[in-house]
């Protein structure tokens, strides 16, 4: 249901940004949800491809399989086009006041809390398949640190860079920690994502200061919101957002 639902919402997407850009010209917006998606698709075929992420394949609709390499596109304009796309208009709407986008970004925030909290309670009335991950394992925080490093130092340290695109970079960072914070706090507050650590040879619930200083301050503020910081990089390069 989780890929199902991911891959309606992304092809919905396409369908509402090519009309808002045959209608009222927003050209851009349909640029940086492409651009972004076909990014992070990539990402994910190499990531997926090399083993370093491993997702079996699912069935679209209870009938369609779907694996690799059609899984990681799905997941590529979800996550990085969809969230990538918001945290732009907001962008847009922290630096222009853009009316269009105070509504855009609005409108799918309250769509994104309310299906991730009615998708985590028809979890909890269910039976949910776990699956763990290791957050601090070595390849990942590598790739992480030089992605934050290289961004950083792109909008801190190159002179071409107005400080009207230096603010803009914050923006775009904090944008995409609301966003999945979003998706994550239903999941978290209802007991659907959770911290665990390892301990006398099995898995326990962390501690509340654990769970708030790794989902949040790490999982959200650092890994999450950080992976797509240099996707701003080019957003910027190839002009697609232009600011007052």
């Amino acid at each position: 249901m989780l890929y199902t639902f991911e891959f309606v919402v992304s092809i919905s997407f396409f369908i509402l940004l090519f009309i808002l850009w045959r209608k009222y010209g927003e050209k851009n917006s349909l640029l940086v949800y492409l651009f972004t998606g076909l990014l992070h698709s990539a990402v994910e075929l190499l990531a997926q491809g090399s083993g370093i992420r491993a997702i079996s394949s699912t069935y679209l609709f209870g009938t369609i399989l779907v694996s690799y390499p059609f899984l990681p596109f799905i997941l590529g304009f979800f996550e990085g086009g969809l969230y990538c796309l918001l945290a732009y208009h907001f962008v847009r709407l922290m630096m222009n006041r853009d009316r269009f986008s105070l509504k855009f970004f609005s409108f799918f925030a309250i769509f994104f809390i309310a299906t991730s909290t009615l998708g985590a309670l028809s979890m909890q009335s269910g039976v949910a398949t776990f699956t763990r991950r290791e957050i601090f394992s070595l390849g990942p925080v590598i790739l992480l640190s030089i992605f934050i490093i290289i961004s950083l130092g792109y909008f801190i340290f190159n002179r071409r860079v107005t400080t009207v695109h230096r603010k803009s970079f914050f923006y775009f960072y904090l944008g995409l920690f609301l966003v999945t914070a979003m998706m994550v706090i239903p999941l978290h507050i209802l007991g659907i994502r959770f911290i665990e650590v390892y301990q006398e040879g099995t898995y326990v619930y962390a501690s509340f200061f654990e769970q708030i200083a790794v989902m949040y301050g790490y999982s959200l503020a650092i890994e999450a919101a950080g992976f797509f910081l240099p996707y701003y990089v080019l957003i910027y390069h190839f002009k697609l957002i232009e600011l007052k």
